[in-house]
């Protein structure tokens, strides 16, 4: 990945016994809408192949009672977030920067697709998701900073945006995106395990089975190492630029012409001075 631009791959592992294909499209949810429309392309494709897609989309079940106490009131929390600080976000990236949030509708047909992501009432009584969800709450200062940028200058609220994202994008990329403290979390080791037992029950129905899992960048290391203990070997990569930061290839370039202009008159100088006639001296 270049300074100025985040990119996902997409992986292709095939089981060489029995020929069954997976592809693993990693995605992040926020990016421009070009990049969806091209993994949309590549999804739908596959499925005209016969692929069946399986998918993330964590969703809150109104119908299971949530325990009383603690519990409760971060359920609220949580609401209170999304309504009071999620969405207006969502409207301020969308208002003022070029980019949309992931529509599972532009990815692939609905008809077909399997959601085998948990939901929130079998997260909420972990633990680590409590602390989650308290994290949540300090969202607003985040939210204050971003309404400030985006007075000022939506490209100043681009750039904040883009480079809190590359940091992540880098870190995934690197595998070192807190692997330590991941591994604990219900949603990244109970989702991967999700993922993956999805995987199982297709398989077992059909060994040769053809599958396209789209799930978030972060989960890609789990679900390929599933993979390979599942006896699949990876056979191709592709990588699909998400986010391109044009007000930061225009600060590198700048900054490239400076350092040649600076260069350049360095050099004049040098030249300049060795063609100087030396004075004689009797």
């Amino acid at each position: 990945m270049s300074e100025w631009s985040i990119e996902t791959p997409i992986d292709t592992f095939e089981h060489l016994e029995t020929g069954s294909v997976v592809d693993i499209v990693s995605v992040i949810h926020v990016g421009q809408p070009s990049y969806y429309r091209t993994l949309g392309s590549y999804i739908m494709a596959r499925q005209d192949e016969g692929f069946e897609v399986q998918y993330e989309e964590i969703s809150y079940n109104p119908d299971v009672p949530l325990r009383p106490g603690i519990l409760t009131r971060i359920k609220d929390k949580i609401d209170d977030a999304k309504t009071d600080a999620s969405v207006d976000i969502d409207l301020t990236v969308e208002r003022v920067t070029s980019w949309t949030f992931q529509r599972n509708e532009l990815l692939f047909r609905q008809e077909g697709a399997r959601n085998i992501d948990l939901d929130y009432s079998e997260m909420l009584p972990e633990e680590s998701v409590l602390r989650k969800a308290y994290e949540l709450l300090s969202f607003k200062v985040g939210q204050r900073k971003i309404a400030r940028l985006a007075r000022q200058d939506p490209n100043l609220l681009e750039e904040y945006l883009f480079r809190q994202m590359k940091k992540v994008a880098d870190k995934h990329e690197a595998g070192q995106a807190n692997s330590h403290r991941r591994k604990k979390r219900v949603t990244i080791g109970m989702r991967n395990e999700r993922a993956l037992e999805g995987v199982d029950a297709s398989l077992e129905s059909d060994p040769a089975a053809k599958l396209v899992l789209v799930w978030g960048r972060g989960h890609l290391e789990g679900l390929q190492s599933g993979l390979i203990e599942r006896g699949y070997e990876h056979n191709g990569r592709q990588d699909v630029e998400a986010i391109f930061n044009a007000t930061l290839l225009e600060k590198s370039a700048e900054k490239t012409r400076r350092e040649l202009v600076e260069l350049t008159e360095k050099q004049a100088k040098a030249e300049a001075k060795l063609q100087k006639p030396r004075r004689q001296l009797h």
